[in-house]
């Protein structure tokens, strides 16, 4: 989970996201919006930080000052597509479609890119923005190979 230690790193943080391929590609074929995720960090942040208090609004990236009311909705529109996605997972499994070890290249590629995260925290590599974009590319294929495939045939 992000941990800025204050709001100024936390802004560098959103805006990073904008540039962050992986990030691109994972929301790209997600659920949500790239709107919605960011509302969800920004509430993340806050519900972590409640002395802030509520300049939470002022933080989203694609609009100077949002109404309390806009922002709280899109934070409910991103939780509900979450659950959403969760109930899905569980329909289909109660239902035999999507099986444990289906699921497992997902969960490997997850954990690979997890690796190479923590591999390059504290680290001062010489081209990051190369080996992430390696990265990115790799895990793109990957995953439109795995979701391609009829997982739900048995």
């Amino acid at each position: 989970m992000l941990e800025p230690e204050d709001e100024i790193a936390f802004r560098k943080y959103l805006e990073g996201i904008k540039t962050d391929k992986i990030t691109k590609i994972l929301i790209e074929k997600s659920i949500l919006t790239e709107t919605q995720f960011e509302t969800l960090l920004i509430d993340l942040f806050f519900r972590q930080n409640p002395e802030r208090g509520k300049k939470m609004y002022s933080l989203r990236q694609n609009r100077p000052r949002i109404s309390r009311g806009a922002f709280n909705r899109t934070r409910k529109q991103a939780i509900d597509n979450i659950v959403r996605s969760i109930y899905t997972v569980l329909l289909l499994g109660y239902h035999g479609i999507l099986e444990t070890p289906q699921l497992e290249p997902f969960i490997e590629a997850g954990n690979r890119l997890k690796s190479f995260i923590d591999s390059l925290e504290g680290e001062n590599t010489g081209d990051v923005e190369s080996e992430l974009g390696m990265l990115a590319q790799m895990l793109r294929s990957e995953l439109e190979e795995v979701s391609s495939r009829k997982l739900y045939y048995k």
